[in-house]
């Protein structure tokens, strides 16, 4: 009878424990989840009660440890001193680290967490630096591939650009790089942050791809930022890759040469169809063109333009015969100035056409970017 009554008190001690293992997970994410909620409305003890509940009831699952950590991290946000905070998620990163060591997410999260504390206080926390980076380095050691891990990786060393060293620096880069060949849509999303931390188009460039496709996004970041002025640098790499043709040195006009340029007859309007330009007076975004005879195989195409700044910002034309490009630049100067381009031309009578592309100002304060242009000349190099 003994023997029978420990058999069955062991049966349900065994029930009890079972049924506490499965339950205990359950209540902990119920738990968690009154605590996230306490947190959007401000009630922050009661969301530390929740949390610390919930570590004690399932103190093994690393995804709620770094739930508790992305709380404290996002609370120190909003904080004037982040930094008790800010060491909270990184002993939540931590531990959900050490349960997982195969989590690249919990690396990342705590590299992020590092990051955070260095900027808060490089001297304080000078060490965390060689920290966050090391971390970096372990998750995309894990998966090399992934395109989150990398853009996570590149976005960062970015945070800390300014204190990491050259050889890191192009690591990310790498890694964006590799992002990018990844997902090449997340061209929207790596510029700018390169753009806002490096300032120096060449990483940018670093950071590209090979291939006329990867050339197009980048292309489009600098349209809706208005770079032009490291348009070409662009428009050359996807002539290359495209297999366009090379451009010689273009010779200076000499004074006899420029006496036989003649006043073309620029026609067309604004971009939106509203205003037709007169007399190549561009005050408005859009094209000009007009009509030039020219010889056989190669000239060089000159043309006079002047221009009026705003925000210091000059006026930036495209330059296109018969709808292909033969160069671009930014005009200058508000007196006249002769602007070159080398074309090869195939001879006869062709479209010259100018884009004026980054057409801006505010007529309130009486600021207006404008482009003039005027003469043409044609120097065939026979």
């Amino acid at each position: 009878m003994i023997k029978r009554l420990s058999i069955d008190l062991i049966l349900l001690s065994l029930f009890f424990v079972l049924t506490a293992a499965a339950v205990s997970p359950l209540l902990a994410g119920i738990c968690l989840e009154a605590g996230e909620k306490c947190e959007f409305r401000y009630l922050w003890e009661k969301a530390d009660r929740c949390f610390d509940m919930a570590m004690m009831l399932d103190p093994l699952n690393a995804g709620n440890i770094s739930r508790i950590g992305e709380v404290y991290q996002k609370r120190g946000e909003l904080s004037r001193d982040n930094v008790p905070f800010m060491l909270k998620a990184e002993g939540y990163y931590a531990k959900a680290h050490r349960l997982n060591q195969s989590g690249t997410e919990y690396l990342m999260e705590l590299a992020m967490a590092e990051t955070g504390l260095f900027l808060s206080g490089p001297v304080r926390f000078g060490d965390r630096i060689g920290y966050s980076i090391g971390h970096i380095k372990d998750a995309v050691e894990i998966d090399p591939n992934s395109h989150p891990v990398n853009y996570d990786a590149g976005r960062n060393l970015l945070r800390i650009w300014d204190h990491i060293t050259e050889e890191d620096r192009y690591f990310a880069l790498d890694r964006l790089r590799h992002c990018l060949s990844i997902a090449p849509w997340y061209h929207w999303r790596i510029y700018p942050l390169i753009w806002e931390r490096a300032e120096d188009f060449d990483y940018i460039l670093s950071a590209t791809p090979e291939g006329a496709g990867y050339c197009e996004g980048l292309y489009r970041f600098i349209e809706n930022n208005g770079l032009w002025e490291h348009r070409k640098k662009v428009t050359y790499l996807l002539k290359k890759y495209k297999g366009g043709p090379s451009e010689p040195d273009i010779p200076k006009l000499t004074d006899e040469e420029k006496k036989k340029a003649y006043i073309p007859t620029w026609l067309g309007s604004s971009k939106y169809g509203r205003n037709e330009y007169k007399q190549g007076k561009m005050y408005w975004g859009g094209q000009a063109y007009t009509h030039i005879d020219l010889p056989d195989e190669e000239a060089i195409v000159v043309i006079r333009a002047k221009g009026f700044p705003a925000y210091d910002v000059w006026p930036y034309m495209i330059v296109e015969l018969d709808d292909e490009e033969i160069g671009e630049t930014y005009v200058t100067a508000t007196e006249w100035r002769d602007y070159s381009f080398y074309a090869k031309t195939g001879g006869g009578t062709k479209t010259l056409k100018v884009t004026y592309a980054n057409d801006g100002g505010d007529w309130k304060k009486g600021i207006d970017r404008n482009l003039f242009l005027g003469h043409v000349n044609v120097i065939g190099m026979d």
